[in-house]
């Protein structure tokens, strides 16, 4: 486009830029708005060549997906827009889409945002197409997929020509987001205390003596439950001298902030930000982990359990107090 703006030009235009009143037009396509659909979908998580639609307050945007990152908190995504008098020079119109109409589309526009933002699955474009929008070339496109370079709208005065750089000014808000996201510490990180001599006969008392289980030791050693007094005369008893509780500071795990930040939690994460106050996703994670201290086996898929009783158990509190 000969009269493109650089992004440092579009970044300092930003706080001109009023606030987008974005419509979008959910055509009656097969299985487009199918429940069954949409819940396997947000099951099986986000991936590469899928159309949402991502929204936060008063900004929605079409957005396709070309990357989870690093960080499965993040995903790199394209603008797409359903207004083809908004296509410039640096856009493509793709002609067969999830949506079944065309949809503009900005290459030059990819953003990392939060995956949290992505609220409604629309399904997947072919990864033919997904390759040409990612990379602006045509030659990565099938006939099939119609994809073809946009032209700038002639109509200067026109709102639809404002449409590109309403949707930057969505994509660099929603980018800032990702500072925001809590710290991921792995579970060994900060850890002060070892396995140290003393630190084992410690450990090997509190299952000889106290006879606790294997899994509140380790608690009891990283001083996040405090002995009674009765246990401690129990171990003076025994000859066995209680450390000092290292210093350490409580993190959630780093599988569960990872978890609770994808869409799937969304409709939990909204119903408790009308409940509570603070990062709506923190809140739900830190139920699921009092729930659950490990839930049985590690990973993402382990919380999940946990983070459905959270919710359950939040709502029926609520319930109890009204």
């Amino acid at each position: 486009m000969n009269n493109a703006q650089s992004f440092t030009e579009l970044l300092g235009m930003y706080d001109q830029l009023k606030d987008t009143d974005t419509e979008l037009i959910m055509p009656s396509g097969d299985d487009v708005d199918s429940p069954e659909r949409i819940e396997r979908q947000l099951a099986e998580g986000v991936k590469r060549g899928q159309l949402w639609i991502a929204d936060q307050g008063d900004d929605s945007l079409y957005v396709l997906v070309t990357e989870v990152n690093d960080d499965p908190r993040m995903a790199t995504v394209i603008p797409l827009s359903n207004d083809l008098h908004s296509e410039t020079d640096d856009s493509l119109v793709v002609g067969n889409t999830p949506l079944d109409i065309e949809m503009v589309a900005w290459p030059g526009l990819q953003a990392i945002i939060p995956v949290r933002l992505l609220y409604k699955p629309l399904k997947e474009f072919p990864e033919s197409a997904v390759k040409a929008i990612e990379h602006d070339d045509l030659r990565f496109a099938k006939k099939t997929d119609a994809i073809r370079r946009g032209h700038d709208n002639e109509e200067r005065d026109s709102p639809f020509v404002e449409n590109r750089e309403d949707i930057t000014a969505i994509l660099l808000k929603w980018h800032a987001m990702c500072f925001d996201l809590p710290k991921l510490y792995e579970e060994d990180e900060d850890a002060e205390a070892s396995m140290t001599p003393e630190r084992g006969t410690y450990a090997k008392a509190l299952i000889t003596v106290l006879q606790l289980p294997f899994d509140q030791v380790d608690d009891v050693l990283d001083g996040v439950v405090p002995l009674t007094d009765e246990q401690r005369a129990s171990l003076a008893d025994a000859g066995v001298q209680v450390p000092d509780a290292p210093k350490r500071t409580f993190h959630l795990p780093a599988d569960l902030l990872v978890e609770v930040e994808q869409p799937a939690w969304r409709r939990d994460a909204d119903e408790y930000a009308h409940r509570m106050d603070g990062d709506a996703r923190v809140n739900l994670a830190q139920d699921a982990f009092t729930l659950a201290a490990r839930p049985n086996g590690y990973g993402r898929a382990a919380w999940r359990g946990a983070l459905q009783d959270a919710y359950r158990n939040r709502l029926a509190e609520d319930d109890d107090l009204d």
